[in-house]
């Protein structure tokens, strides 16, 4: 599968996992709207929100990690979106803001990095993440040993 498959499918099953209708707004909160990857990974949110009838929003991060902790707050604050999905910028310290989103009953998934301590597991670290779009770390070959 592709990473580029795998982001669709992940923002898939954010969108579905949503409100019980197809309408309202899923937010993107982008590590940095400036780069490729996070541009390719929200034309794959608008065009899966979009079949299934949603709006999309991106918010820019800014590579700023306490930014992105408050701008998930403010959208959760504001009431404004059915769905979150995140490109972290801090993959442990956003972990709060994910529990914030889950106690307020918004879906909320995670795209190349899994929120938690522990990169090397994509399995859920935080109780109630909808979905973690992402693939394992690549590790580098290790030698061989010496034959003695």
């Amino acid at each position: 599968m592709t990473l580029k498959t795998t982001l669709m499918t992940g923002a898939a099953l954010t969108v579905m996992a949503g409100a019980a209708t197809a309408e309202g707004t899923i937010a993107y909160f982008a590590g940095t709207s400036q780069n490729g990857f996070n541009q390719a990974t929200y034309e794959g949110v608008q065009a899966v929100a979009a079949e299934r009838g949603y709006e999309t929003e991106i918010l820019d991060g800014q590579f700023d990690a306490a930014l992105q902790y408050s701008q998930i707050e403010d959208a959760l604050a504001s009431g404004r979106f059915v769905g979150m999905i995140v490109s972290p910028n801090d993959s442990v310290g956003i972990a709060g803001a994910f529990e914030q989103a889950i106690a307020d009953g918004v879906p909320i998934g995670t795209v190349l990095f899994p929120v938690g301590p522990d990169l090397n597991s994509l399995e859920p670290q935080v109780d109630g993440i909808t979905v973690t779009a992402a693939s394992p770390p690549w590790r580098a070959p290790q030698p061989r040993p010496k034959k003695s």
